[in-house]
């Protein structure tokens, strides 16, 4: 007993310190970078899942509400870490119908929770949760992959955040192979380590999070080097290319790449390289000369690495698929 007393106040602490990890995210980071609101929620959620270990060993009497809280968080998780990844990504502060969908089966498992307790679905219900976070994780690392990031620091933040994530879901599958009480709890500490990890990661790199520096203003002369780049180089036609392939080869800093296409396109450089791509295999497909190559291979030539990139850019840009654009554009000169 006094060995899961000890393991006790460290999730205790773990809790307390998610909790004003969360504060800090949502309240103070947020007013920088509106999408940080998303992971102080998602950090908010792992402690309140930690907490609901507490709450149901040591407060047993009031254990439906904290199992219907447990529930609620675990399955929020999800959903969070990858609104809040979509909405670094392209920078949206809207909170669509969708968004809101993904919330529907926290809610409804979290009621359910309450009213059955106890019952042996909880524990089902709790291990489809933790499954569906997997899913989840699973999606937003290969969104983070394949996503080109205007800089390193916020690759490398992003790839903070998901380790957080997936070794919290490890704690939480360790303790759905618990035989024990002792081993249970041991589950709610490495949960707690991950919290430690990322409360660590904020002290030591505040940068990260939007701290406020000296604006420097992109000169004349960097803005028509960017401008050149792509609209007479056509830079966007090299599939490799990236922020810093360019400022190499244009001897600009990677920073003020990134300014330059903000100012000139009002885009980040890998919605810009889309942006051009798409134009350019408008181009093509409009030529008679290429009237004979497949889609693939002149969204290829336009600079598309991925067919599935190529499609996706095309719809987010013109809101039609390559194919319905095609026909649409042959009636219009029928």
């Amino acid at each position: 007993m006094v060995e899961i007393g000890v393991l006790g106040v460290f999730a205790g602490i773990a809790v307390a310190m998610s909790f004003f990890l969360a504060y800090f995210l949502i309240v103070q980071v947020s007013k920088k970078n509106s999408a940080v609101v998303w992971l102080g929620l998602a950090v908010l959620a792992i402690g309140l899942r930690i907490a609901k270990s507490i709450i149901f060993f040591i407060f047993y009497e009031i254990s439906p509400i904290g199992l219907a809280i447990g529930f609620f968080a675990l399955a929020s998780i999800g959903p969070l870490f990858l609104t809040y990844v979509s909405k670094s990504h392209h920078r949206d502060k809207k909170i669509s119908s969708s968004i809101l969908l993904h919330f529907l089966i926290p809610v409804v498992g979290a009621i359910t929770c309450f009213v059955i307790t106890p019952d042996p679905l909880e524990t089902t219900l709790y291990e489809s949760a933790t499954l569906l976070l997997s899913v989840y994780l699973g999606v937003v690392l290969y969104r983070h992959l394949r996503f080109q990031y205007d800089t390193s620091v916020e690759k490398r933040w992003i790839s903070t955040t998901l380790v957080v994530g997936w070794g919290a879901w490890s704690a939480f599958v360790l303790q759905h192979l618990a035989g024990t009480i002792v081993f249970y709890a041991y589950g709610s500490l490495v949960a707690s380590a991950f919290i430690f990890y990322l409360f660590m990661k904020v002290l030591q790199n505040p940068p990260v999070f939007g701290v406020k520096t000296k604006k420097v203003a992109v000169s004349n002369e960097v803005l028509a080097e960017v401008r050149r780049s792509f609209e007479l180089d056509r830079v966007f036609l090299q599939t490799g290319i990236s922020v810093n392939s360019l400022s190499e080869q244009i001897q600009v800093p990677a920073y003020q790449v990134t300014k330059a296409v903000r100012e000139l396109y009002n885009k980040s450089f890998p919605e810009a390289l889309s942006h051009f791509r798409v134009i350019a295999f408008k181009e093509l497909i409009s030529d008679p000369e290429q009237s004979n190559f497949t889609i693939e291979y002149l969204a290829e030539q336009s600079g598309f690495k991925t067919t599935s990139s190529f499609y996706t850019a095309f719809k987010k840009e013109t809101g039609m698929t390559p194919t319905e654009y095609m026909e649409s554009s042959q009636l219009k000169t029928a």
